[in-house]
Parts: C-alpha cells; structure tokens; sequence
C-alpha cells in the first residue's frame, strides 16, 4: 500500500518548509541547524512508526475480511459428515501459481479465499479430489488435491 520511499518525500517537505521559515527570517542560523536536524529526525521516525501501524492494520485487515467471509454452522454439512480425517500434522504445498479455497469440496461451492504458489498448508482431511486445508489458522477450507504436493513425496 505505502512505499518506504515516502520517507524520503516527506523529509523534501519538511526541508522545504523548514528553508521558508528561515528564509522569513524566523530564526538565527544557530536555530536553524537544530531545529531543521532535530525536525527533520522527528518527522522521519513519526512516518517510519505510522508506516509500520498501516502495514499492521493491513493485516489485521485481511484477516478480518477472510474471517468474514467464512461460513459458521451449528451443524455438519453433508460433506463434512462424509469426510476423511487425515494424519496428525500432514502438510502440503501450493504448487499452483494461485488455488482458489472454497467452502465445500466443490468447484460450485463459493470461493473464500486464494492460496499463492508454495504456501503450505494444513492438511485436515480428504473427500474424494479434494482436501480440507487450514492456512496459518486464517483461512480453512476445501482445495483441489490436483495442486498439492504433500510434504515428503
């Protein structure tokens, strides 16, 4: 969203302003140099920090936006009644470049998310093709088996 590039944007402005007050005659060329190092310094750690809140607000929001987009039942759907519970701690790897997730083991079902090339996965269970993944505990639901890698093969 935000580039680390800003920084050196904001510090211009800030130099600019700073070169306006000094050429008014605001302060003594003493003042000048403490307060344009000391300024400049302040502002450039207040953008680095408001940098870092957004990166940090960005995640939270994707999180939100993939938790909200999942679906929450009292009861088993038919498809989970029927599934395979798969070994303690199987792991797979995303070898598409992107792999829809999808709420049921169905290429109808909604789609809940994307996967990108080399994220691994989770492995809870299989029906038929498919398999239930959970992703980071940020994303659970059912891919194609077709672009998996199970770990170890």
């Amino acid at each position: 969203m935000f580039k680390r590039n800003n920084t050196g944007i904001w510090a211009a402005v800030i130099v600019i302003a700073l070169a306006g007050f000094i050429i008014a005659g605001n302060m003594t060329g003493e003042q000048e140099a403490k307060t344009s190092n000391s300024e400049i310094t302040r502002v450039l750690q207040r953008v680095e920090a408001l940098e870092q809140e957004v990166e940090a607000l960005s995640a939270v929001v994707t999180e939100l936006a993939l938790a909200s987009q999942a679906e929450v039942t009292e009861e088993p759907t038919e498809a989970e009644a029927t599934e395979t519970a798969a070994p303690a701690n199987r792991y797979a790897t995303v070898m598409a470049d992107y792999l829809n997730v999808r709420s049921a083991p169905s290429e109808e079902a909604s789609r809940i998310g994307v996967l990108k090339q080399n994220a691994e996965v989770q492995v809870l269970a299989t029906e038929g093709e498919w398999a239930k993944v959970n992703f980071k505990d940020i994303l659970v639901g059912w891919v194609s088996m077709e672009f998996l890698k199970q770990q170890g093969e």
